[in-house]
């Protein structure tokens, strides 16, 4: 799935007949156009804060596994939503500079969705839902907020569970080696 969110972001991104970006562009701007919040800068990190609050009232939880997955899951994201931003050169929708796709706010949210729901999440539905719909939230404030567009926050969200999902295989492959004891541990924490 994250895969096919970026790859349907980065079909969607050129002029198409699939999904006309600059058509959701002209509806914001008909009826949105003073919206503005910074709601997205602080919202993007809420599982990841969410997720540290779980483990100090959870004696079971590791934070030292929590927290390493989180620095290697930010270093293959910002790696990634760099290198494409560079790469791809996409103006804004508001016309401020071209580093439009991917978004790194919806793929940060994502991202840290993703690692909450992996870790605390994964027997609760609620907590999942709720993970991803604050996600889900960055990425429509980012569009409502015309830093980006639509397909824009589609290819962030695919790159940042692909970001945490790689960072969890990662240290699973690197548990297993060192450490066989811990890895129901740290699979369910």
């Amino acid at each position: 799935m994250p895969l096919a969110l970026f790859g349907t972001g980065f079909i969607v991104s050129s002029d198409n007949d699939i999904l006309d970006k600059y058509e959701f562009r002209e509806e914001r701007n008909e009826r949105f156009n003073n919206f503005h919040t910074k709601v997205d800068d602080y919202l993007q990190f809420a599982p990841l804060t969410a997720g540290y609050g779980m483990l100090a009232f959870n004696r079971k939880g590791n934070s030292w596994h929590y927290t390493r997955q989180i620095i290697l899951t930010e270093f293959i994201l910002g790696v990634s939503v760099t290198g494409i931003k560079t790469w791809t050169k996409v103006l804004r929708p508001d016309g401020g500079s071209k580093n439009s796709f991917p978004s790194g706010h919806t793929a940060q949210a994502f991202a840290s969705a993703t690692l909450f729901a992996d870790y605390f999440a994964e027997d609760n539905p609620w907590l999942k839902a709720a993970a991803y719909l604050t996600a889900t939230s960055v990425g429509v404030l980012r569009v409502m907020n015309n830093r980006h567009w639509v397909p824009d926050v589609i290819a962030g969200a695919g790159i940042g569970i692909i970001s945490a999902k790689l960072s969890a295989f990662v240290f699973e492959k690197k548990c297993k080696k060192k450490h066989p004891s811990q890895l129901a541990i740290f699979n369910r924490f």
